[in-house]
């Protein structure tokens, strides 16, 4: 499994934080601010999930993922309008999918959950001191990029990680180039047993 490293999320909650302020401001003129900032949570969510289906090298279940992540969001929208609890929703949403995806094991999965819940309050406090969306936003996905750092198992045998090792290896050396040459060499072999059977 790919990790995100915190450089990649550093960077995205700079694009996070201003594509947010700058949709906040500019919504917020013809929309009233809370029913926003409930479109806000949820694009985020989805564009953080997205990014982290984009680092995982797992291809089963992303399109169930993102249908998932939409039905929670509408049951949000229409369960609880509270702003708070659409955040925790939302963020619980995030922790899960790390935990599918990037964790083999509980305790690693309670250090991102704690990882989530401090990424939560520094998100909240930063609001309350300043009142900025940029900030708040900013704040909340810098502490969620320390989640590279964290580990994603702690009994992971070192059998196991040589093997994922040598089969991620194995993936990026063989070229398509290497694919053709092998299925044209199977394909020339059968022909001469059929050939030889006639």
């Amino acid at each position: 499994m790919k990790t995100p490293s915190f450089l990649n999320g550093a960077a995205l909650a700079f694009a996070l934080s201003i594509a947010a302020a700058a949709l906040f401001a500019t919504l917020t003129m013809v929309i009233m601010p809370g029913v926003v900032m409930h479109w806000l949570i949820a694009g985020l969510g989805l564009a953080y999930t997205l990014y982290l289906l984009r680092q995982t090298v797992a291809r089963v279940g992303r399109v169930t993922t993102v249908a998932v992540w939409c039905i929670g969001t509408v049951a949000t929208w229409v369960f609880s309008p509270s702003l708070a609890m659409t955040l925790i929703i939302h963020v619980g949403m995030v922790w899960i999918i790390r935990v599918l995806y990037f964790s083999n094991g509980a305790l690693p999965a309670l250090l991102d959950l704690g990882l989530s819940a401090l990424a939560l309050a520094a998100g909240v406090w930063a609001a309350g001191q300043t009142g900025s969306v940029l900030l708040a936003v900013w704040s909340f996905f810098l502490v969620q990029a320390l989640f590279g750092s964290l580990p994603r198992s702690l009994t992971k045998p070192a059998l196991t990680r040589r093997v994922q090792e040598s089969t991620e290896r194995g993936m990026r050396l063989e070229s398509d180039e290497d694919s053709f040459e092998r299925a044209h060499r199977n394909a020339e072999a059968a022909v001469r047993r059929l050939s030889a059977r006639s």
